[in-house]
């Protein structure tokens, strides 16, 4: 395992050192936390992109319902056939 994350770093900095470093930036989680908009709006400067017109990003196309309730129904399912089959 730790081979192929070495060989997958090693790639990934092979490959961003082909990159134009007008084309490079590097982002934190925590910079990008604490500016989102700028950021996006950075990289869209970048590639050429429209920017953003909004206080906050959020891609509603990623966005997907957690299904708690049917999670919850499968478990407790699961949980009555263990408890009449194997105890």
């Amino acid at each position: 395992m730790f081979r192929i994350n070495s060989l997958s770093d090693i790639y990934l900095d092979a490959f961003a050192s082909t990159i134009p470093e007008h084309r490079r930036t590097v982002c934190f989680y925590e910079d990008f936390m604490s500016d989102e908009v700028g950021w996006i709006n950075r990289v869209h400067s970048m590639c050429h992109f429209p920017l953003i017109e909004r206080d906050v990003y959020v891609n509603q196309a990623k966005l997907v319902p957690t299904a708690s309730v049917a999670k919850r129904a499968a478990s407790e399912q699961y949980s009555q056939w263990f408890l009449a089959n194997y105890v």
